[in-house]
């Protein structure tokens, strides 16, 4: 019993000493000043700062976007211009299904005659597809758009 007796007074100290007295303890300050405070502090610590970016640009099937360089320019049977021959120099987005290409590929592209201006030695980013043709081999690209061009 005298251990129990013990066990109840080391307690019982215990909890007489971790409190503080009456006169320590400070009332909060709760006019509407702190208030507004004490919100506008919770709320900038609470809310996440997120910031969201435009998801990246997709590409169609069979689409290529690509900085490349007009290496040739073929003419149509009318002497128009038919076709341009680029060099691939960087490829910037592939669209799923497009025909494998690396850098420094040449490709001979259709165009129309919205890309008249284009010239030899023209470097441009543009996007290009691809088709195939049934029953040949061989696949076609198609120049599409031409975003930027710096004639060299």
């Amino acid at each position: 019993m005298g251990d129990l007796t013990l066990i109840y007074l080391f307690t019982l100290l215990f909890f007489a000493f971790s409190c503080g007295s009456p006169d320590e303890k400070s009332v909060p300050d709760i006019s509407p000043d702190s208030v507004r405070q004490s919100i506008s502090a919770a709320k900038s610590d609470t809310v996440p700062k997120i910031s969201i970016s435009p998801p990246p640009q997709s590409l169609s099937p069979n689409t290529m976007r690509v900085k490349g360089k007009v290496v040739e320019i073929h003419q149509d049977q009318t002497g128009k211009r038919g076709s341009i021959k680029i060099q691939i120099q960087q490829i910037l987005a592939v669209g799923s299904s497009t025909p494998l290409t690396n850098v420094n590929d040449t490709l001979l592209v259709n165009i129309s005659s919205k890309f008249d201006s284009l010239k030899t030695g023209t470097h441009f980013i543009g996007e290009i597809r691809s088709r195939e043709t049934m029953g040949e081999e061989s696949t076609s690209w198609h120049l599409l758009q031409v975003e930027d061009k710096n004639d060299h």
